[in-house]
């Protein structure tokens, strides 16, 4: 799910506040072109963990993005059953 600079997405952001700065253990993996945080993950975890600060839920449908996001959510509560049974 990563993406690189070179492949920008839109998002529908639309906060009033942002991180100003990660604890230990997290990563940035997407910023606005006026610099703030729009997603992190945490490093080295063997689960999904990841947040952002846009709302895919709104374009779930047609958002390649916002599908990605949601099928590994999905894929992530799937096997964690599996794993916990």
């Amino acid at each position: 799910m990563r993406r690189s600079q070179k492949n920008p997405v839109l998002v529908n952001t639309l906060h009033r506040q942002g991180i100003a700065r990660l604890a230990d253990g997290l990563a940035v993996d997407a910023r606005c072109v006026d610099g703030v945080i729009e997603a992190i993950s945490v490093k080295d975890t063997a689960t999904f963990a990841a947040a952002v600060q846009w709302h895919p839920e709104w374009f779930h449908v047609e958002d390649l993005l916002s599908v990605e996001i949601f099928r590994a959510f999905g894929e992530a509560c799937r096997s964690h059953m599996i794993e916990t049974k």
